[in-house]
């Protein structure tokens, strides 16, 4: 998949790793991988998901005020993810990525998130429910995916709408189901290393 038809940059979804951390684990850990782009947090947010699109709207930039692929949030749902934010901060002990102007520039959360009931349900529901899916026959989904790419899809590559549309589900569907598995998999690891300390961040720009 040709994701730099959506964005013009590309930013990276990862896990920093303790340097304590013994290489076997290290290697099961790096095993992850990233996520790139940082895509889709908007979609998550239409589908009622609240946790998993803040963790990545703040670890991007902080107070989510960002969104994705340069795509401004609706002012509902920063206020929702605000809200969010300061619930998880007032649960886990997260970290500040700062420039150096000493202003904070992200959020760095660290592997404890993972033990939140809230964020392994939406993990598993972006994984493997039928509900979080996009449709084209869903009227809000249609406008949501039509809106934030289908069009500029359209007028550079000259694709028939249908085929744009298509297209543009297939890649937000495919989206959702990548960033639940990798949440799933980053808690498989945590549980069976309980004590060995990561970090998820986002880098590049």
């Amino acid at each position: 998949m040709d994701w730099r038809l959506f964005t013009m940059t590309t930013c990276f979804f990862w896990i920093k790793i303790s340097d304590d951390a013994p290489p076997d684990i290290k290697k099961e850990l790096e095993a992850l991988g990233s996520i790139s782009p940082v895509f889709g947090i908007q979609f998550m947010l239409h589908k009622g998901l609240r946790y998993i699109p803040t963790i990545i709207a703040w670890a991007h930039e902080f107070g989510g005020s960002y969104g994705d692929m340069g795509v401004k949030v609706r002012k509902k749902h920063r206020d929702l993810m605000l809200n969010v934010y300061q619930e998880l901060e007032g649960k886990v002990n997260v970290k500040m990525d700062r420039y150096p102007s000493g202003a904070i520039q992200a959020v760095i959360w660290p592997c404890e998130i993972l033990d939140l009931k809230e964020v392994q349900e939406e993990a598993k529901l972006l994984a493997t429910s039928d509900e979080i899916l996009f449709s084209t026959k869903k009227v809000g989904d249609y406008w949501l995916v039509r809106k934030d790419f289908v069009d500029e899809l359209e007028l550079h590559r000259k694709m028939p709408r249908k085929e744009c549309m298509e297209r543009g589900v297939r890649i937000v569907n495919e989206k959702l189901r990548e960033w639940g598995n990798y949440f799933l998999k980053a808690l498989e690891v945590h549980r069976k290393y309980p004590n060995i300390r990561f970090w998820f961040l986002v880098t590049g720009g």
